[in-house]
């Protein structure tokens, strides 16, 4: 059975989450994954970064309202290169879907994985997510930058659609317990064999 990929990054919700939405609309059962990147954790003073701690709090939320929709939070340990591969390995991957990363880092790691996904003919797709307008969004009529605020504020507002606007359309739209439990992938596509190890009641797989 195809499956699509929702990976979270700087986003872990399940509420009001573009690239969790447009999974679910996918027409495909959601596999929902974080990866504990090495490329960034070997880079840290301490592994007691309080960052880590509220990774893991913020992961343990989504796992338990996961777990009562009959789906779980796919936790690996190591590149997102090799966690990939193991994904493709378990899965037949339909596409990838992510919400935008605008660090440096981020988006060379987007760029490789997109050229890794790519070569195995998988999509992959990221939304705007963490913020209303991008850069080059809200522009003069002649493309350049605005350097007053009051005619930046005009143009903005007028730009300002009503999905983003309505706090109740967002909600009704962008929440998961709208969606039909089937569109997320049941626990039991992965065999009880293979499932990884628990540490701190997080399942976390670990990749070379």
């Amino acid at each position: 059975m195809k499956v699509v990929i929702c990976w979270f990054r700087r986003d872990l919700r399940l509420h009001d989450n573009a690239a969790l939405y447009h999974a679910l609309r996918s027409g495909f059962p959601v596999v929902p994954a974080f990866i504990f990147d090495t490329d960034i954790l070997d880079d840290l003073d301490s592994r007691a970064d309080r960052r880590l701690q509220f990774i893991h709090d913020a992961l343990s939320v989504m796992q338990s309202r996961l777990l009562k929709m009959g789906s779980t939070l796919h936790v690996y340990h190591g590149t997102p290169a090799a966690a990939f591969r193991h994904f493709t390995e378990v899965y037949e991957v339909a596409g990838v879907y992510a919400n935008h990363d605008y660090e440096p880092y981020a988006r060379q790691r987007d760029e490789a994985m997109a050229a890794q996904l790519g070569g195995q003919g998988i999509g992959f797709k990221t939304y705007k997510d963490q913020v209303i307008f991008e850069k080059g969004e809200v522009l003069k009529d002649n493309g350049a930058p605005y350097t007053v605020f009051t005619p930046y504020s005009r143009k903005w507002k007028a730009a300002l659609e009503p999905f983003f606007s309505n706090p109740i359309l967002r909600k009704s739209i962008l929440n998961i317990s709208t969606c039909r439990r089937s569109a997320l992938c049941p626990r039991f596509l992965i065999s009880a064999s293979k499932l990884p190890v628990t540490i701190s009641r997080l399942p976390i797989r670990k990749t070379h």
